[in-house]
């Protein structure tokens, strides 16, 4: 998944499939839901992929590929994980 994450060219070109389950629901924040498959891994995935091509100074960074696993709880059938990664964000000058 963290390698998908940091370089997600070939999930979202759907050259290898989604790493999230079909019935995914995921919350973005109290006022946002996603429900599928489609709808999350077009949030997770791309969310840093336009930033990171641009030539100029983004207020969202890019992700590294260093990410250290801070919690993982599995109670079947949820499962949540929180990873923490350093961004990178370049300038232009």
């Amino acid at each position: 998944f963290c390698s998908s994450f940091t370089n997600p060219t070939s999930v979202i070109n759907n050259s290898i499939p989604s790493p999230l389950s079909e019935d995914v629901v995921g919350r973005i924040d109290i006022t946002t839901t996603f429900v599928g498959q489609e709808l999350n891994t077009e949030y997770l995935f791309g969310l840093f992929v336009e930033g990171s091509s641009e030539n100029t100074t983004q207020l969202i960074g890019t992700p590294t590929p260093s990410f250290t696993t801070q919690s993982l709880v599995i109670e079947p059938p949820v499962v949540a994980v929180s990873l923490v990664n350093t961004l990178w964000y370049p300038t232009t000058v």
